[in-house]
């Protein structure tokens, strides 16, 4: 998992759900300081050959608060 092209965690599980999947995403410690609450989500192609992480994508008005334990990160909407 990345933030501005830094690794910040991985991910520890995945389930399928009626809308897509639902990830259980672990954050460094050290790098939860630089991730705002209100961060979004997407699942990006890492190569040709299906390989995928998940990018975090920082809102043009970020909160003055960090991402804590048990928070929901939403998926980023895309067109």
């Amino acid at each position: 998992m990345k933030i501005r092209g830094v690794i910040v965690g991985e991910v520890l599980d995945m389930s399928a759900t009626a809308d897509g999947a639902e990830l259980t995403l672990g954050l460094y410690p050290s790098k939860i300081g630089e991730i705002p609450q209100n961060v979004t989500a997407s699942i990006v192609p890492k190569t040709l050959f299906g390989e995928k992480y998940v990018s975090l994508i920082v809102p043009g008005d970020p909160s003055s608060r960090h991402i804590e334990a048990g928070d929901t990160i939403r998926r980023t909407e895309v067109a």
